[in-house]
């Protein structure tokens, strides 16, 4: 007998991708419950097939130009004999009257036989249709989709789908009707042996059919056979192939646009192995919790980093939390606009980052404190690996180029590395309310630690996150005050986060009203020496910036330069109703007059070392310390005299809008970040003959201003 497949299979292209391809009519020769392993799904002797072929052949061909004839002696009684059919049918035969349809009848009869054996049930179905039935009752005695003989090229027969002529099969007919490919049928046949599909039989045929592109994943595979062999699906087994099927659905939606990912369907299976480890077959997954287990499976799989279940299973802990999840995860890359066009997109590693991220949470719990219980702190913990990871790993001129001219090639595994990002945390969340830091001195209008916080005062994402890069930033080197020396890579990071906790301590026993140096000086004091600095005059009379400090500080630096001379320990007091930007941040926002006293300071620190190795390797760590997004701006020309960049640090949004709206007729940059500082006072930049002003992410270049 001629069998026709319908076949609509999921094919995988060259790169291993999943494709809807049609296949065309082909006879199955894969059983998808093994992994490329050749084998025939239709049950059935070669021969009794032959067989059957012939005999409808032979049927066919006789038929067509059948014209019974007076002087024919055979009878369909004769014929029916000749087709072998038992005594009892012969009987009912010699009743019939020889006519085609009735040879047609005949040979249903004889190939039914044939095909489906000659039990006794299914020989007394068809003996009953055979006498009363029509031809089309007579080849579907069951009444379902199926007929026992194909009778024409569109019939799809119980033989070819695995059925049972003396049961119905409606959940075969409906997964196949509804698209599920015929290799797959295996999984639904079983529902059939009562007869009848249930509502959750149906169900679980519509997770089928909606996922049948992901049957090729053979850990979703046997899963769903699982469910099914029974021949019974429960409402939970039917909630559970939904979950699991979703987050296979959903981990597949990951990998298949992760580029590190270059087994699609390996990586997928692997990490719904994953998945279902961690029970999300009983739970429904969210989407953050199929990126966290797509992407840690490809860490795994692609990058070799070790297997850690209990950390993925802290880490989706935190994903499946409504509202947070998302934020806990975020690996999307931060873009850092240019007014040049020449954007800077820092693009982030996202199966070693979900794996640093799980195992920083685990870390963190082993040391006490159980984070998904404040998912209000994801979004500063998911900065804080995208910003060390960056510092560590991917930075041109960051800790592994430091590593690297030593002789070393460090990992994400490495003792060392965990030791430093650990030192950070536990430095950084001294100040966290949820670990009872909340009444320390620090920077409360950047609240890392309380995303919802934090989204007031910076409501654009993009912005919250480059400014939560640079609070988290690790530096390559540091001066090492007590050895009076240059530090780099891994032990340099690690001596500027010591060093910058302890350079807090110091100015919190000193702020708001302490002095310091031989003459107790207010460190403010030092703060204001360094803007006539960078306003004042070289000793050939050329010009260093003082159209710059100008619109800074309001007044010319000469004038300054009298009243620091004059007023000891009481300059804002004599400068204060003056117009510049200064005046306006120390009256508007209360932190600004903190990080005077700290730049004032760190400008005063006989140990600081030399100027702007000072300002790099001292000043910023310990502005970060107090938690100010740091980072630096540059200029170009930059006039002699005058150092090529300067500290900036992040400004909340409504500290932002404040500034616009008081020198609306000025120009003021705004950096990354909402970061300012002395090389964003663009108009006062323009008339001291600057053309560029820029900062840098490793080579990346983003431009603030260029004058053409």
């Amino acid at each position: 007998m001629p069998t026709l497949d319908l076949t609509y299979r999921p094919k995988l292209d060259v790169k291993g991708e999943l494709s809807d391809r049609k296949i065309g009519i082909e006879i199955s020769n894969i059983d998808p419950r093994t992994k490329n392993t050749l084998r025939n799904v239709i049950i059935a002797s070669g021969a009794t097939v032959i067989t059957g072929i012939a005999g409808y052949l032979a049927w066919k061909a006789y038929n067509d130009n059948y014209k019974p004839s007076g002087d024919e002696k055979q009878t369909l009684e004769a014929y029916a004999r000749q087709k072998g059919l038992p005594k009892d049918f012969v009987d009912i035969a010699k009743q019939m009257e020889d006519n085609a349809e009735n040879r047609k009848r005949v040979d249903v009869v004889a190939l039914t036989l044939e095909l489906y054996g000659s039990k006794d049930e299914l020989k007394e179905a068809l003996k009953q249709k055979f006498k009363d039935g029509s031809l089309n009752e007579l080849n579907n005695f069951d009444g379902d989709a199926f007929p026992q003989v194909k009778l024409s090229d569109q019939q799809i027969t119980e033989k070819d789908v695995g059925g049972n002529p003396l049961i119905p099969n409606p959940n075969l007919a409906y997964a196949l009707s509804n698209g599920l490919p015929k290799e797959y049928l295996y999984l639904v046949r079983p529902l059939d042996t009562d007869g009848v599909m249930q509502r959750e039989e149906r169900g679980f045929n519509d997770v089928l059919i909606a996922y049948k592109k992901l049957l090729a994943i053979q850990t979703l595979l046997d899963y769903l056979e699982a469910k099914s062999k029974d021949g019974r699906i429960t409402n939970d087994e039917l909630q559970q192939a939904k979950n699991f099927s979703y987050l296979v659905d959903g981990i597949y939606s990951v990998i298949s646009k992760e580029e590190l990912a270059k087994d699609k369907i390996g990586d997928t299976d692997y990490a719904a192995k994953l998945g279902l480890k961690l029970g999300f077959d009983r739970v429904k997954a969210s989407n953050a919790t199929a990126f966290a287990v797509a992407e840690y499976g490809v860490a795994v799989k692609e990058l070799n980093l070790p297997l850690e279940l209990e950390a993925l299973r802290l880490l989706t802990e935190g994903t499946q939390t409504p509202k947070y999840g998302d934020k806990l995860v975020n690996f999307e890359p931060i873009v850092f606009r240019s007014v040049d066009d020449n954007d800077y997109v820092l693009v982030i590693n996202k199966p070693r980052n979900t794996w640093m991220l799980a195992r920083h949470l685990r870390n963190i719990t082993d040391s006490g404190f159980d984070m998904t219980q404040y998912p209000e702190m994801f979004e500063g913990i998911n900065a804080k690996i995208i910003a060390n990871a960056w510092s560590l790993f991917d930075a041109e001129y960051g800790i592994s180029f430091m590593e690297k001219e030593k002789g070393r090639v460090i990992k994400p595994t490495d003792s060392d590395v965990w030791d430093l990002m650990m030192l950070q945390w536990k430095l950084y969340s001294e100040f966290a309310p949820q670990l009872g830091g909340g009444d320390k001195l620090y920077n409360r209008d950047f609240p890392w630690y309380d995303s919802d916080k934090l989204e007031n005062l910076y409501p654009d994402p993009n912005v919250r996150r480059q400014a939560l890069f640079f609070l988290w930033y690790l530096p390559n080197a540091t001066f090492d005050m007590e050895r009076q020396k240059k530090v780099t890579g891994i032990e340099g990071a690690k001596i500027s986060l010591e060093q910058a906790w302890k350079e807090y301590q110091r100015i919190v026993e000193l702020y708001p009203d302490g002095r310091i140096g031989k003459w107790k000086e207010d460190p403010r004091n030092f703060y204001y020496g360094w803007l006539v600095d960078r306003g004042s005059d070289n000793l050939d009379g050329s010009h260093r910036l003082p159209n710059t400090v100008k619109q800074f500080v309001g007044i010319n630096w000469e004038e300054l330069h009298e009243i620091e001379r004059k007023y000891y320990n009481r300059i804002y007091e004599q400068i204060k109703d003056y117009n510049g930007l200064d005046q306006y941040l120390t009256k508007n926002w209360e932190y600004w007059d903190l990080v005077k006293f700290i730049v004032g300071y760190e400008r005063w620190n006989p140990k600081s070392g030399e100027e702007l190795a000072a300002e790099a390797y001292v000043l910023c760590p310990t502005l970060q310390m107090f938690g100010f997004p740091t980072w630096a701006t540059d200029i170009s020309p930059e006039p002699k005299g005058t150092p090529a960049w300067e500290w900036t640090i992040s400004l909340p949004n409504y500290i932002v809008k404040g500034l616009g709206e008081k020198f609306k007729d000025e120009l003021i940059l705004v950096g990354p970040g909402n970061t300012f500082g002395l090389y964003h006072c663009s108009s006062g930049l323009l008339k001291d003959g600057i053309k560029e002003i820029f900062t840098s992410l490793g080579k990346g270049k983003i431009c603030l201003m260029k004058k053409s």
